[in-house]
């Protein structure tokens, strides 16, 4: 049979694009041609974020609950990890997916290499993504696209959307067809799965904002010492052993900070999907939101946390910073030493996973418990900083 109303969203990185000669992109179009041929019906593509096309769609399906069959197609590089609106897109889609059990409609495609790419990989992201059953083009990205075996992989990645997207259209019809109908768990089923979670995540929510507090008062504070130096027309080996020093006190420092981000994003991308659920619930049944008070209470404990380091950030006493000072301090001097070099790159690690989590607890926030939205320092930094 074939699916009607069938969209694919293609998530990928637009330098990647463009520096494969648009590869990217017409892999993308051979696709839908593709699938059309196979299914004889239209597979509606949505492929560029910045059209006012993709953003209405992508909130009508995330937001109905994928009722209509929806494909989600990362395509996997390195840049793709370091890209803030890509982890967003994969983050969101994966917990509404995974919370209808529908996580077979998410299906990457490894276009890259990228090291470590597995379960086991620290960056939850990469991780999440080499969990679901990948296409590998990293061979077929440099054949021919009109040879035959671009062509019969086209074709056999079409017929895999094809198929996987008539078994959820069937499991809808029947889902829907039953009585009493089967629809989600009730409030009281998924809070008791959401509350032996709730502790162990609020702990690295806090843990993680400490952390950066402290990080940011010892920057400051080093600031303020290489600023007496320079008034005082200090020698240069002065300037240097301040910033060995300032090696050795953040080392320990950024490593906490990138096991705690770690454990923080582990933690909400767990959760997540009973939230999508209660999301689903609360709009069905408004008058239940009086159940999620201990919920209710561990997010906005979350959401505080979160804005007051939003504002902190901005506080480090350097004129001509980007968006993130932090990393920006760090980046800067991180040729001086081998632990203010690691110490960069641990917090740049650590910086993504918190910024990812943070969005999806903004979601919660807002998607859920009707909060104001949360303004999040925007992370567009320095462009050493992308992979």
């Amino acid at each position: 049979m074939a699916v009607t109303g069938a969209a694919a969203f293609f998530s990928y990185a637009h330098d990647d694009d463009k520096l494969d000669n648009g590869g990217i992109v017409r892999l993308s179009h051979l696709l839908r041609d593709q699938y059309e041929l196979i299914s004889g019906g239209p597979l509606n593509l949505f492929f560029d974020r910045d059209s006012i096309s993709w953003g209405d769609e992508w909130r009508r399906r995330i937001d109905g609950a994928l009722r209509d069959t929806t494909f989600f197609i990362p395509v996997v590089t390195r840049r793709y990890f370091s890209r803030d609106e890509c982890r967003r897109e994969l983050f969101e889609f994966a917990g509404q997916a995974k919370s209808l059990s529908l996580g077979r409609l998410i299906m990457p495609i490894l276009y890259v290499g990228v090291p470590n790419f597995s379960s086991e990989n620290p960056d939850e992201a990469i991780a999440m993504v080499a969990r679901f059953q990948y296409v590998d083009w990293r061979e077929l990205r440099l054949a021919d696209a009109d040879a035959a075996p671009y062509r019969r992989a086209i074709s056999g990645l079409a017929m895999r959307l094809q198929e996987i997207g008539a078994e959820v259209a069937e499991e809808q019809v029947d889902r829907e067809g039953r009585w009493p109908p089967i629809g989600d768990e009730g409030i009281a089923e998924v809070l008791e799965k959401i509350d032996p979670l709730l502790k162990d995540w609020l702990e690295a929510v806090l843990a993680d904002k400490v952390t950066i507090v402290q990080i940011t008062a010892t920057l400051n504070d080093y600031v303020k010492r290489l600023q007496r130096l320079r008034r005082s027309h200090a020698a240069s080996s002065a300037t240097l052993a301040t910033h060995m020093r300032l090696g050795t006190e953040i080392l320990p420092l950024s490593k906490r900070y990138l096991s705690q981000t770690q454990k923080y994003l582990t933690r909400s991308t767990e959760i997540d999907p009973h939230m999508a659920t209660i999301g689903r619930q609360i709009k069905a049944h408004p008058q239940s939101m009086e159940l999620l008070g201990s919920v209710r209470d561990a997010v906005y404990e979350a959401v505080e946390s979160i804005q007051r380091v939003q504002e902190n950030l901005v506080h480090i006493n350097e004129p001509n910073t980007s968006a993130h000072p932090i990393l920006d301090h760090l980046w800067e001097i991180s040729h001086l030493s081998r632990t203010l070099g690691q110490s960069s790159e641990f917090m740049r690690q650590g910086w993504r996973n918190a910024r990812t989590a943070d969005q999806i607890v903004a979601r919660w926030w807002e998607g859920v418990f009707g909060g104001d939205p949360i303004i999040l320092i925007d992370d567009r930094v320095n462009e050493s900083f992308v992979i």
